[in-house]
This record gives C-alpha cells, sequence and structure tokens, in this order.
C-alpha cells in the first residue's frame, strides 16, 4: 500500500515482541527504509540479521519464495529497495509469474503424459524426469543414489502430485506448474514449478 512509515513501526515492534521472526520481517523492515531513502538504517538492519544469524538470504528468487506478492510491481519495488540496501549478491531474479501462466486441467495432463523434463541443479548439473503414460517416474540426477531415482505421479485438480522411493524421504509432495515468461530453451527454464519445499525450472525435452 506504500504506507513505508508505518511499516517500519510495526515491523520494528513486531522484532521486539517475536525476535524470531527476524528472517522475513528485517527484508520488510530493510525494504521499507529503503523506499524512505534511509539507506544507512536499512543496511544497519541487515547486518544486525546477519550477525545473529551467520547468514544471509541469499539471492531474490530464495526470498520471495516465501512472499508472493499478488501485485508484481509491489514485488519488483520490493526487491529493487532490498538490492540498495545491500542485501542480494549476485545470482536469479524472482520468477515472475501469475495465474495467467499455470497449466491446469486438461492441459496439465496433456503436458505431462507423457514427457520427459529437464533442468539445472543449484551445482550446474543437469537432472531429468521421465513420465509415462501410466503416471511412474524416473527421476535421474547425479546427487540420487545410483544415479536414479524412480517412483510415481498423479494429477490431483491443477497440481501434480509425485512419490520416489528415497528422494523426499519417500513423502509424496506436489507441484503447480507455470510456464516462465523469461525462460528460454537455452537454460532450461520454460518452465517453472512450486512446490511447499522448493522452486524449480526446466525445459520439455523435444
Amino acid at each position: 500500500m506504500g504506507e513505508w512509515k508505518e511499516a517500519v513501526e510495526v515491523t520494528e515492534k513486531a522484532l521486539k515482541l517475536r525476535p524470531e521472526l527476524r528472517g522475513l520481517a528485517v527484508s520488510v523492515l530493510s525494504s521499507a527504509n529503503a523506499h524512505l531513502g534511509r539507506y544507512g538504517e536499512a543496511k544497519v538492519a541487515l547486518e544486525t540479521y546477519s550477525a545473529k544469524e551467520s547468514t544471509s538470504f541469499g539471492v531474490p528468487e530464495t526470498l520471495m519464495y516465501d512472499l508472493p506478492f499478488k501485485d508484481r510491481a509491489a514485488a519488483d519495488s520490493f526487491v529493487e529497495n532490498l538490492k540498495k540496501a545491500g542485501l542480494f549478491r549476485p545470482g536469479p531474479e524472482q520468477v515472475p509469474v501469475s495465474g495467467e501462466d499455470q497449466i491446469a486441467g486438461k492441459d496439465l495432463r496433456a503436458f505431462y503424459y507423457p514427457s520427459k523434463i529437464t533442468g539445472y541443479s543449484a551445482d550446474g548439473s543437469q537432472w531429468s524426469q521421465e513420465f509415462a503414460e501410466n503416471g511412474t517416474v524416473t527421476f535421474r540426477a547425479p546427487g540420487l543414489p545410483g544415479g536414479v531415482d524412480t517412483g510415481r505421479s498423479w494429477l490431483q485438480g491443477d497440481t501434480i502430485w509425485l512419490q520416489f522411493q528415497t528422494s523426499m524421504s519417500g513423502i509424496p509432495y506436489c507441484r503447480t506448474t507455470f510456464k516462465n515468461p523469461r525462460g528460454s530453451p537455452e537454460k532450461k527454464n520454460e518452465y517453472v514449478s512450486f512446490s511447499d519445499v522448493q522452486l524449480i525450472k526446466f525445459s520439455r525435452a523435444p
């Protein structure tokens, strides 16, 4: 809503009452201060948090996974002012998807069954998941025991559920799937999926 002064006051009060909330709260406090032109205060807030936690928020993509703004302009402004405060190291930007980009319903079935998707892990290694018509999935990645894991998948509403033998400790989890407006075949990030634990970017193999 652009009420940056109030945001600073409320967040400072929240941090005094619940210090354990400082992860996301500090990002709000820092961005609000930067919006007000108080770059010194914005940097102090970040430095204080980093000193206590011995960590950082890393890249916008990581932080914004937990802060899914409905208004894209507000999200861009939030991130831009955190950059001015010196929060982020160089790395991926946030993923600007919306409901219009979601693959759902009958399109979701046609998208996955059958298909092979492939992408890059954070360490630069390539992985793939191959979906058969009957829902079985073969997951290949260098970090897997023996380089491969098998499992099953099924659709429920507008989500795809997956359960592997070893990945995610064998616990079922679901993903929503979107077209990535900034993706390309070369970077293997034409699509993006969100689950409750991670964001993955990928492309469909020819």
